[in-house]
């Protein structure tokens, strides 16, 4: 079930889908494409949900920068599984602005900074621990870490690489950033040591070819262009 939902960025604009040169003699070739996204929690119906917040960030990439406004946001709820209660965020922060990536970052890390819950922030935060090939942006990955947020990778066996397989999804596995992360701040754990004792605690989904899905003529697609991350938490 969705427990919090924000809407960001929603645009909407005439495409042509053949040459431009036949949009432009045959109008009626013109068709009307909308972009309309979000951030998402869901949950199972064994959670007990409470305190939803769904919020746009402040600074995003706008006019005179850019002709349209790029909204961002981020989502949270308290969710209560087995008489205990966390604190769940996610995000996905700007992909195409380091200054107002990190500006995104510092905000959310700002509105978290006094939360004595449990947390769980999860999210595409298009920046990078560094260790990997063709990453120039550490700043944003840095600011959350900086905020006490622990990453769950961090010492994991393997690259946790996430992003990005080809536009159309249908080349072989270009995956060579780690940019989505499961972060934890006063984790849920016996002490946060565990964090990295445990080797199979994050993991990475849709990164295997048998991972792919036939689009019905025989081509197989990948199921998004990010891989999937998630971890395991030992609870106290």
């Amino acid at each position: 079930d969705i427990a919090a939902q924000v809407q960001n960025m929603d645009i909407e604009l005439p495409m042509c889908l053949v040459e431009l040169s036949a949009c432009l003699s045959d109008p009626t070739m013109i068709q009307d494409g909308r972009l309309t996204m979000f951030d998402v929690l869901l949950v199972r119906d064994d959670v007990e949900v409470s305190r939803p917040t769904e919020r746009n960030y402040s600074v995003v990439i706008g006019p005179p920068i850019v002709p349209l406004t790029v909204q961002r946001g981020y989502v949270a709820i308290d969710a209560t599984v087995a008489n205990r209660t966390y604190r769940v965020v996610s995000t996905h922060l700007e992909a195409f602005n380091p200054q107002v990536r990190d500006a995104q970052a510092a905000e959310l890390t700002g509105v978290l900074e006094a939360e004595d819950l449990p947390i769980i922030l999860l999210g595409d935060f298009n920046s990078s621990p560094g260790i990997e090939s063709g990453i120039d942006d550490q700043n944003t990955y840095l600011t959350v870490t900086e905020a006490g947020f622990i990453d769950m990778w961090k010492g994991r066996p393997g690259t946790g690489l996430t992003c990005c397989q080809g536009a159309d999804l249908t080349q072989e596995n270009e995956l060579s950033k780690r940019i989505d992360f499961v972060f934890v701040r006063n984790p849920p754990v016996s002490d946060t040591a565990s964090i990295d004792t445990h080797a199979d605690d994050a993991f990475v989904v849709g990164d295997q070819p048998a991972d792919r899905v036939d689009r019905g003529d025989g081509v197989l697609l990948w199921p998004s262009d990010h891989a999937g991350v998630g971890a395991f938490l030992y609870l106290e």
